[in-house]
């Protein structure tokens, strides 16, 4: 901190605020007798974690200044998120694919055209998104499907004029790269919103890797499973569920938990999907045991 430019000896904080879901601080810097405003991140985690801590620190001498050594409290050093279901059933997110038009000129670079052609096809797209109502008699659930239905049997015919470099306005739009997408795979983090219908249940794992255990009598299956406890904290238990099922890896020094959160059929006013929603939340916390503090 004393030679980061973003503090000084002479400070006033001006306000807290966030700014994309971080917390952020603008403080009034005065150095060399020099006012400044600086934007500067604040380390919430980091402060959490003092403030846990009452006296179990250590003053180290580095170089020319004194620096603070604190106990970590957290009990694992590796945590990963595994077996994540695919996310578009559970988020009510539809995604598509929309690549922009190939440009059919020697440089190959996009103009005020071929950029309007491209803004007007992702508008289309949107439009016949919100506009598509899933008709049984469709053969796939894709409003992309209409748009091209009338024009996949040409489509040969389209990239005849693009390979010889004749299609009109000198640009060329590839019905196969305006599509809806089925297959996306889930990413390693938690969505931030997770739709339940009635009686089903969403299914996760979290892998956490121990601090080296201390040389204990105890076997080493058992200093890992001392060591780690994950909880799961419901805000309407009555509607919702949660079920945590472990797995030592003694090889590895680490846990596996299976979550499963499962709607219990229990609450009322529960209609069709998307009707009749009911806003909760649910705090996935690992914990060092007996009774320590969480850390993730």
């Amino acid at each position: 901190m004393q030679q980061s430019s973003l503090y000084a000896p002479n400070e006033t904080m001006v306000t807290l605020f966030y700014e994309d879901d971080r917390l952020y601080q603008l403080v009034y810097l005065i150095d060399n007798q020099q006012g400044r405003l600086v934007k500067r991140l604040v380390p919430v985690e980091q402060l959490l974690m003092y403030q846990q801590i009452s006296s179990d620190y250590l003053l180290e001498q580095q170089g020319s200044h004194l620096t603070l050594s604190f106990t970590n409290f957290c009990p694992f050093t590796v945590m990963r998120l595994r077996d994540l279901p695919n996310p578009q059933i559970y988020t009510r997110q539809e995604r598509y694919r929309a690549q922009p038009p190939r440009v059919l000129e020697p440089g190959g670079f996009h103009s005020d055209n071929s950029l309007a052609i491209y803004q007007g096809l992702v508008y289309y797209l949107l439009w016949l998104h919100s506009k598509y109502d899933k008709p049984y008699a469709d053969p796939v659930h894709d409003p992309t499907w209409r748009w091209w239905k009338n024009k996949k049997q040409d489509q040969d015919y389209y990239f005849y004029l693009a390979s010889n470099w004749r299609s009109a306005g000198s640009v060329h739009v590839d019905m196969a790269s305006y599509e809806k997408i089925y297959d996306l795979k889930a990413e390693n983090e938690l969505p931030e919103r997770i739709f339940l219908d009635k009686g089903t249940s969403y299914r996760f794992s979290v892998f956490l890797t121990a601090r080296e255990p201390e040389p204990l009598h105890a076997g080493p299956s058992f200093q890992v499973q001392s060591k780690v406890g994950l909880a799961v904290v419901l805000a309407d238990p009555e509607c919702i569920e949660a079920v945590v099922k472990e797995k030592v890896l003694v090889s590895r020094n680490s846990v596996l938990f299976w979550v499963t959160l499962s709607d219990k059929r229990f609450c009322f006013d529960q209609g069709i999907s998307g009707h009749h929603l009911k806003k909760t939340s649910m705090l996935v916390k690992v914990r060092s045991k007996p009774g320590g503090e969480g850390c993730g």
